[in-house]
């Protein structure tokens, strides 16, 4: 497959991109001067899919290949997904791959469970807070390696509770006690130790306000 790609001029989105690192800098413990994310504007549903290598669902609006965003384009964006345009929720799209890009270089190894990876990236990039807030959490920790679009809606509240009722720092604890897990029963002992309770829907809810 080729593709024809070229450089344009889009001095909000280089602004954004600069803002969010000096933003995120603090989260990850780094300071990234080199080799940072290029955004990718994608124009329509079908050079998405076939970048993907599959058909894409419409509320897919953006990802991360690890080093770089791929974003579809704000002209594009009503027209090709089933998503409203607004400047607040695009540059919270965007901070929320380049959250995936700062994970990569300072988590290589995280790779599951989704729930907490995408948690993560929703929590930080702010779109947990216009999401219509969950009254109960019931769907959630089902996603760990594969995703699905009810998985944002929950897993940012519960990164959310991780991080008020225990602190910033044992996320990141439990992010890097994810080089040492194996198994699913090997991620329960870990956040158990960690938190002090069992990673399971009694115990998030209980915690929910």
């Amino acid at each position: 497959m080729v593709f024809r790609v070229e450089s344009i001029s889009d001095d909000d989105l280089d602004k954004l991109l600069d803002n969010f690192i000096i933003e995120l800098e603090p989260f990850f413990g780094i300071t990234w001067k080199w080799n940072r994310p290029s955004i990718f504007l994608v124009e329509d549903r079908n050079t998405i899919d076939l970048i993907k290598g599959n058909k894409t669902p419409s509320w897919l609006v953006g990802w991360s290949s690890g080093k770089d965003i791929f974003i579809l384009s704000k002209k594009s964006f009503e027209k090709e997904s089933c998503h409203e345009y607004s400047y607040e929720e695009y540059s919270m799209l965007l901070k929320h791959e380049l959250v995936h890009c700062f994970c990569n270089v300072v988590f290589p190894w995280m790779q599951k469970p989704l729930w907490l990876m995408e948690g993560i990236a929703v929590y930080l990039s702010g779109q947990y807070k216009t999401k219509e807030k969950s009254e109960k959490f019931e769907e959630f920790l089902g996603y760990v390696d594969k995703g699905g679009e009810r998985l944002y809606a929950e897993s940012g509240a519960a990164v959310d509770i991780l991080v008020d009722n225990f602190g910033w720092e044992n996320v990141v604890e439990l992010i890097r006690g994810l080089k040492n897990v194996g198994s699913s029963e090997d991620f329960e002992v870990l956040f158990q130790g960690i938190f002090g309770f069992e990673a399971c829907y009694e115990e998030f809810n209980r915690r929910l306000k």
